[in-house]
């Protein structure tokens, strides 16, 4: 499975975000300079961000087998202004993706700010993995910002048949002094 997310900056499509299932695990990863940057959940539940060449352990969690209900592969905000346009790369085509996913970045709320969070399922945990994502949706903070829910996507693995992929995309919001 290999998904990609795209959207507009400065009236020109743009890739964005790539998600990709191997036998080793779930990689999610940017376009653009940050090309070489990716986050990786392991069969054996390590994760690591490699940049370049070199691995960075970042922690040890459940190995995909064992997970019974849904783990965070992780969450990375996005700037889609053109300042970052480290991120992405000008869309021309998708080499072998199974899913291509648009955002209009007139529906993120704040102008140009995205939030993906990845997460690792059971089959049929879903609904509890959704539930989470609608209370990200209901925090704020005390000046006000805040997420909301634009869109939820769910995958099915090749490689580990009990597992889906859930892809949730959140808006910067900010509810006083906007």
């Amino acid at each position: 499975m290999r998904s990609v997310i795209i959207s507009e900056v400065d009236n020109a499509l743009v890739k964005i975000l790539w998600i990709e299932e191997c036998k080793g695990g779930i990689y999610l990863g940017y376009y653009g300079k940050a090309k070489k940057i990716h986050q990786s959940y392991h069969v054996d539940g390590n994760v690591h961000l490699k940049v370049g060449s070199e691995y960075l352990k970042l922690y040890k969690t459940l190995p995909l087998k064992d997970v019974k209900s849904f783990i965070s592969l992780g969450s990375n905000g996005i700037t889609l202004d053109s300042d970052y346009s480290f991120v992405f790369s000008n869309y021309q085509r998708i080499k072998n993706a199974d899913a291509i996913i648009y955002i209009n970045p007139e529906v993120i709320k704040r102008k140009k700010i995205l939030n993906v969070d990845a997460y690792i399922l059971h089959k049929n945990a879903e609904g509890d993995c959704f539930i989470r994502a609608q209370e990200k949706s209901l925090w704020r903070s005390d000046d006000g910002q805040g997420f909301e829910l634009i869109n939820a996507n769910f995958f099915k693995l090749e490689k580990f048949p009990d597992h889906i992929l859930g892809v949730f995309l959140y808006g910067g919001i900010m509810t006083k002094g906007e």
